[in-house]
C-alpha cells in the first residue's frame, strides 16, 4: 500500500489535494467513510473531483484493513486528456434509510444527507437501492 501511494503522489500535485469527508458510519471495529477527492495531474495540469468510499477496520489501536472505492475513470481521463475538468458527485437520499437506533445496529454520525449514486454531467449513474427499496 505504501508503495502504491508513493507512486501515485509522484504523478499528482500533492499541494493541491483536497480530501472532503461527507459522512462516517461505524459499527464496532468497522467504519465506512464517504466523501470526495480533488486532485491535479502533474503531467497534464488537469483536475478531477471524484466520489470515494472507504471501508476501514480497526484492530486494537491500529488500522488493520482499508478498502478504497473510487471513480477511477475520472482519474484515467484526467491523466490521458479530454475535458479540462472532470467531476462526479454523490447524489443524496440514502442517509435516513441507513440511520437506525444505536441499540439495533450501525450508527451514523450526524449528517443531513448521504450518497445514493453518482451524478456525472447531465447523466446519472444509478447507485445502490435504499433499504426501503430492497
Amino acid at each position: 500500500m505504501v508503495q502504491y501511494l508513493r507512486g501515485l503522489w509522484a504523478h499528482i500535485v500533492v499541494e493541491d489535494n483536497v480530501d472532503d469527508v461527507e459522512q462516517v458510519v461505524f459499527d464496532g471495529p468497522d467504519a465506512v467513510v464517504l466523501g470526495s477527492f480533488f486532485r491535479r495531474v502533474r503531467s497534464t495540469g488537469r483536475t478531477f473531483t471524484m466520489p470515494v468510499a472507504m471501508h476501514l477496520r480497526v484492530g486494537g489501536d491500529k488500522l488493520v484493513r482499508m478498502h478504497l472505492f473510487e471513480h477511477t475513470l475520472l482519474a484515467q481521463q484526467a491523466f490521458k486528456g479530454g475535458p479540462d475538468r472532470h467531476t462526479a458527485t454523490w447524489t443524496r437520499g440514502l442517509g435516513t434509510a441507513l440511520r437506525r437506533p444505536a441499540e439495533s445496529g450501525p450508527r451514523a454520525m450526524p449528517s443531513d444527507s448521504a450518497p445514493l449514486g453518482v451524478e456525472q454531467g447531465s447523466g446519472r449513474v444509478p447507485g445502490p437501492r435504499t433499504l426501503d427499496q430492497a
